[in-house]
């Protein structure tokens, strides 16, 4: 059985973890669906489906998760045993779905700005100079 300090600081920092999760998270979501203009752009909705996905995440996974490590038992009942692993891995599936939407959307706004601005070269000036930066820097405490 662990110790009670190490149980204490586990509950403490899950306790912030769950927090700073659901009210960063609420505060996205509330900020996606109160103002207009942040909706009118695909990322901002999709950025507040993630929000709401992590809501759904903090919610479950927080609180359960350590409890019944830490029991070593279920205490909640049949029905929340089979339904918040089920819950859980819809929020993970929505998630990752989320960011694969992200990363499509990014990829296509390059893609565009790539065609606008004149190919591949801008692209090059751009980074290249951010790579060589990091090597030269890699040691560096």
């Amino acid at each position: 059985m662990p110790t009670s300090w190490l149980v204490a600081l586990f509950a403490l920092l899950y306790a912030a973890v769950f927090l700073l999760g659901l009210t960063g998270n609420l505060a996205v979501i509330y900020v996606v669906a109160t103002r207009r203009r942040v909706r009118m752009s695909c990322r901002n909705v999709l950025i507040g489906n993630l929000a709401a996905a992590d809501v759904l995440l903090c919610l479950l996974a927080v609180p359960f998760t350590p409890l019944s490590g830490l029991l070593r038992t279920w205490p909640f009942g049949e029905a929340l045993c089979h339904a918040v692993p089920m819950v859980l891995g819809v929020g993970v599936y929505v998630s990752t779905l989320t960011v694969l939407a992200i990363a499509v959307d990014r990829y296509f706004v390059a893609l565009i700005a790539a065609r606008v601005h004149g190919g591949r070269r801008p692209a090059v000036d751009t980074t290249l100079p951010v790579f060589t930066a990091r090597r030269r820097n890699a040691f560096v405490p």
